[in-house]
């Protein structure tokens, strides 16, 4: 089964940045931090060795929800944090207009 680099130092860390302090809330969080590991490693049997194709899905959602942040949650700027710019034409039109570069040594 696959394992995952956090810690308990790290889920402590989490929580109590997560819980704003809130005692009742951290105690709850602590408790479930010492079942995460075998959580996911649970996970992680039903999504490769599972006999239900749904069930191999639901773990494989619930890892990939964990994992990787959704594209929601994520601000995404441009340079030094200003707006995104998309220039497609910009390089097409200052070489002087459409071509299609040729490889070097073909004929032209």
């Amino acid at each position: 089964m696959a394992k995952t680099t956090a810690t308990a130092e790290t889920a402590t860390t989490n929580i109590e940045a997560k819980t704003g302090g809130n005692p009742k809330r951290e105690l709850l969080y602590a408790q479930a931090a010492k079942h995460a590991q075998r959580a996911i490693d649970v996970l992680v049997e039903i999504m490769n060795n599972g006999d239900n194709d749904n069930a191999k899905m639901a773990a494989a959602k619930t890892i990939l929800a964990k994992a990787i942040p959704d594209l929601k949650a994520m601000e995404i700027t441009g340079k030094d944090g200003g707006p995104i710019q998309i220039n497609i034409l910009g390089d097409y039109i200052s070489k002087g207009g459409w071509h299609v570069p040729t490889p070097a040594g073909s004929a032209a």
